[in-house]
């Protein structure tokens, strides 16, 4: 190892995805020398998502990235038709609205912007150690690109290199995870019928789960399907098509929707399991996406989270100026906001996708609070982490509260 040569730069950002990219173009941006190392020569198309929140479409604008997921072809789709058939305007309070694009053209746009603000890309290259800061040095990062290893010294090392994170395993951070008997499975879409300004998310009226259609205005659409009792071996082989579109059609998705569509991508299922680290930051490593938590992909917030985590990094170091208090700071403000999505989604998840009469009754009491007051149903899509998840918050969105159970003419208790 004396003989391996060795750079030095206040951050190394490990993966150069979502995540990484865009922590690498804000730190760029305020004057941090930056290095990218990203795995793949080329992002490939792979089951992941492609429908960004509208409170994720807003930190795109916050973040002054707007131009980049344009040049990425990222597609406005402002309406959802849902069960009742009706399409419904979504939108944060600003007016923001989703955003649907090509996962990989996403992403070599923002390393091309993080290129394009100073950062080094390091591609394609492969992680095969990080340190943490230890006996008065800094962390660092060992890399082996065309068959040389080189040790990346820094002040910071920013982990963005997924659920499977190297930096989380060396930060020596416990993770936990919030088990899900429920299959979630994606597929790229060719031939999608229907407005091509609309999203299509049906929920099933007893639990058995639902169907999302997202146009992405190339001609292509990104489609999943989430089913409480399916397994990954049902999405496998020559039948596991037909398998999602039989799902897709059991859901209530319009058949002049799904009459032509076709497959164009690899199909694969995986159980929607939570699953985080507390205080994500450790010993000048820090870590920013799925990285650091991985919330339920039935609801899409994963994308949003990245940007936001991106984004209070960023600001942590700007403010603080030391790289303790920085890490530190984000870790913090990164567990309030995480709780929060997975607090929401969780009850959303819970309440709508358990199966038995006994749900169906608490779905009834629910929806019925929800149409009396549609605010009851905490919007998620629009104001991401700035939600109340206490107690009380919840009772309303159970219909379980006192107006609630006047309305419906129920005991009130004491």
């Amino acid at each position: 190892m004396r003989n391996t040569p060795s750079s030095q730069f206040d951050v190394v950002v490990t993966g150069g995805g979502i995540a990484g990219s865009t922590a690498a173009i804000l730190l760029a941006r305020a004057g941090a020398s930056v290095a990218v190392v990203e795995r793949t020569a080329v992002f490939r198309d792979r089951v992941r998502g492609e429908w960004l929140a509208p409170w994720g479409a807003a930190e795109v604008r916050r973040l002054g990235l707007g131009e980049v997921f344009e040049r990425a072809g990222a597609h406005s789709l402002p309406w959802n038709v849902s069960r009742s058939g009706r399409p419904r305007y979504q939108a944060t309070p600003e007016g923001d609205v989703p955003l649907t694009f090509s996962h990989p053209r996403v992403q070599e746009e923002l390393l091309a912007e993080a290129r394009s603000a100073g950062a080094t890309v390091i591609r394609p290259a492969l992680v095969e150690a990080v340190a943490p800061r230890q006996h008065g040095h800094g962390p660092s990062v060992t890399i082996q690109r065309q068959g040389r290893r080189e040790v990346l010294r820094a002040s910071l090392v920013v982990g963005a290199d997924g659920r499977s994170s190297l930096a989380r395993k060396v930060a020596g951070l416990a993770e936990h995870t919030h088990r899900s008997s429920r299959m979630l499975a994606g597929v790229l879409l060719g031939n999608v019928g229907g407005p091509g300004d609309r999203s299509h998310f049906l929920i099933r009226p007893r639990g058995e789960g639902l169907t999302m259609i997202y146009p992405r205005g190339d001609g292509y659409a990104r489609g999943y399907v989430f089913l409480p009792d399916a397994t990954e071996a049902d999405f496998r082989g020559p039948d596991g098509f037909a398998f999602f579109m039989e799902a897709a059609r059991a859901s209530g998705i319009p058949e002049d929707v799904l009459e032509h569509v076709t497959q164009e991508g690899p199909l694969a299922g995986f159980v929607a399991d939570d699953s985080w680290v507390d205080h994500p930051y450790r010993d000048g490593l820090a870590l920013v996406g799925d990285a650091a938590g991985v919330s339920d992909p039935t609801w899409g917030m994963g994308m949003s989270l990245a940007l936001l985590d991106a984004r209070t990094l960023a600001e942590a170091w700007i403010a603080e100026g030391a790289v303790e208090p920085a890490g530190h700071h984000y870790a913090e403000q990164r567990d309030r906001y995480y709780r929060t999505v997975r607090t929401v989604e969780n009850w959303q998840s819970d309440l709508l996708f358990s199966p038995g009469e006994e749900a169906d009754q608490r779905r009834l009491r629910a929806a019925r609070g929800w149409s009396q007051d549609p605010t009851r149903f905490p919007d998620l899509n629009g104001r991401g982490p700035d939600l109340e998840t206490s107690e009380a918050a919840y009772r309303r969105f159970l219909g379980l509260d006192d107006v609630a159970l006047r309305y419906a003419g129920e005991p009130v208790t004491a």
